[in-house]
């Protein structure tokens, strides 16, 4: 993840051979779906959103991975590193 000057969340990562989409689950029951390409993903989050989870189902089952907010790792007036 990475937090944007416009203060939504960037999302993305890779997934294996033929993944064909994610599941971004955000807030209580919501969940975003994003289309793979060349086995990786992207979106951005609004401003505001709460983050879940990325979820996929691949060659070895259901995966399910924690998203962690960037915005709540810095905190007010740090430097990014």
């Amino acid at each position: 993840t990475a937090a944007l000057e416009t203060g939504g969340v960037a999302i993305f990562g890779i997934v294996p051979d033929g993944v064909d989409s994610v599941s971004v689950q955000t807030g209580g029951s919501e969940s975003i779906d994003v289309v793979t390409e060349a086995n990786a993903y992207y979106t951005v989050t609004p401003p505001g959103t709460s983050l879940r989870s990325v979820s996929y189902v691949g060659p070895s089952g259901s995966v399910e991975f924690p998203i962690y907010d960037p915005r709540l790792a810095m905190r007010e007036g740090q430097e990014r590193p």
